[in-house]
């Protein structure tokens, strides 16, 4: 699977130590991690053009990614929630880690279903981030394209403004009814 990880801009020891555990093991585990490694000060000395060719990278490998892995322990500036919002907005699956006994309560599964929230150890990281990988693989999302005929086009206009849901979410319906028969 292909990840992007992000955290706080901590330059704490015990932070980057926790941050480099997290990604040698996704390395190991033979996934590929995409990560901006840089203190706050130092995107500060960016410049307007740097920061450009930054967000675009970033947002072409968000756009590809499968799952991010975000280490939530630590106090966070307003990147990390800038992330989660565009993340769920693109329907990305979030697997948000923490070191026990730190807890970022705001953000949890009433904010987006998608966000797979666990708490660890040293010890039991790498059991929990296999956890973690194994229930966000469940909420990946396929795109599936095709061509309908303007009747058709009509008729699920008119069915999901009857029963409040999206095109998407009735047509999914229909076919996990079907497989259920």
């Amino acid at each position: 699977m292909k990840f992007y990880f992000t955290g706080a801009n901590n330059t704490s020891t015990n932070y980057s130590s926790l941050s480099n555990l997290i990604v040698a093991y996704l390395q190991k585990s033979g996934h590929a991690v995409y990560r901006i490694s840089s203190s706050e000060d130092h995107f500060n000395s960016f410049s307007e053009h740097k920061i450009k060719a930054l967000y675009k990278e970033w947002s072409a490998y968000i756009s590809d990614c499968d799952c991010v892995i975000i280490e939530g322990s630590y106090p966070s500036n307003v990147h990390i929630g800038f992330e989660i919002g565009l993340l769920a907005a693109r329907s990305k699956p979030v697997i948000l880690l923490y070191e026990r006994g730190k807890d970022p309560v705001m953000i949890n599964t009433h904010y987006s279903r998608r966000i797979i929230k666990s708490e660890y150890t040293e010890s039991t990281l790498s059991d929990t981030i296999n956890w973690c990988i194994e229930e966000a693989t469940r909420t990946i999302n396929k795109r599936f394209t095709f061509y309908i005929p303007h009747d058709i086009d009509a008729f699920l206009d008119k069915i999901s403004q009857k029963r409040k849901m999206s095109r998407s979410e009735f047509i999914r319906m229909l076919i996990e009814s079907e497989m259920s028969d």
